[in-house]
């Protein structure tokens, strides 16, 4: 956590990329994180990855702002119309509204949790890629936010390491811990168990778990958008 704060503070990188096996708890940690930037407006993007998908996030997140809340919906007009100027638009926001953290500021803290769901593995280099659709939205908002000049900063969770043209690059990367092989022992018992008898009360208890990860990252998100329907377990 304190490297990746470091990293977000001092702005030397686009972001941070989280990565690390199912069930590290990368949800959990990204929250504590958000709670550490309280000057910082939390957009958090999970789920659906598309370009009004990164900028409804933003939206959401500043929808108490008149001017801010204003200069996105002209943004997604002009998405809507063009996808191809989703970099362009984030570079307009970053360098204007979205700009200056502090108590009147609205720069942001854009979350883009489980990038996993956009990736597909890549069997002749052995890797997982972000997939073909998806890449165009990634690349666009890696290179805005390496480009920004102000206060807002970008954080990433996934299961697999980026790998995206060399823009990862522009990602501070911490891999998290993998789990010790004991604690991989019990956590496949538990799940084979589930599959033998059903859902028990341990692991509905960790079902729990996860969804509150999730809770716990959308805290600080406005209510109507932790409302979104279709956390995983």
């Amino acid at each position: 956590m304190q490297a990746a704060l470091k990293a977000l503070r001092d702005g030397g990188h686009a972001g941070v990329l989280l990565h690390g096996m199912g069930r590290l708890g990368k949800s959990s940690l990204a929250a504590r994180i958000a709670n550490r930037l309280p000057d910082l407006k939390l957009g958090v993007v999970f789920e659906h990855y598309g370009p009004l998908d990164i900028l409804a996030a933003l939206r959401e997140s500043l929808r108490n702002d008149r001017v801010a809340s204003g200069a996105l919906d002209a943004a997604e007009k002009r998405v809507r119309d063009d996808a191809s100027r989703l970099e362009s638009e984030l570079r307009w926001l970053l360098a204007g509204p979205c700009k200056r953290a502090g108590a009147d500021g609205t720069a942001v803290l854009l979350v883009i949790d489980d990038l996993e769901q956009v990736m597909e593995e890549d069997a002749q280099q052995q890797r997982y890629v972000v997939s073909e659709a998806a890449a165009p939205v990634l690349r666009a908002v890696l290179e805005a936010f390496d480009a920004a000049a102000g206060d807002s900063r970008l954080l990433l969770t996934s299961r697999y390491r980026l790998y995206l043209d060399g823009l990862e690059e522009k990602l501070l990367d911490l891999p998290l811990p993998p789990l010790s092989p004991a604690a991989q022992g019990k956590l496949m018992d538990r799940q084979q168990l589930a599959l033998q008898s059903g859902p028990t009360e341990k692991a509905r208890a960790e079902g729990e778990k996860l969804l509150n990860e999730r809770a716990e990252l959308l805290a600080r998100v406005p209510t109507s958008h932790a409302a979104i329907p279709g956390c995983r377990t």
